[in-house]
């Protein structure tokens, strides 16, 4: 896995929503090359996460919106 920060949020609440994220996610079917782009509300601030799919990674990128 690797995360990319682009926002002020601490690697801690960054983990808080990826494993809500992958709770709600359980049964999806993830392949190489797919990409998801998903909206988050936390705290006053609307988070934009990107997530790609590679052979042996996945990468997750923040971005406050």
């Amino acid at each position: 896995m690797k995360i990319e920060n682009d926002t002020n949020l601490s690697y801690a609440e960054l983990g808080l929503i990826i494993d809500h994220i992958l709770k709600k996610n359980i049964g999806c079917t993830h392949y190489v090359g797919k990409k998801e782009v998903i909206f988050v509300d936390f705290g006053s601030k609307t988070i934009k996460i990107e997530m790609r799919y590679f052979k042996k990674f996945t990468e997750w990128r923040f971005k406050e919106c």
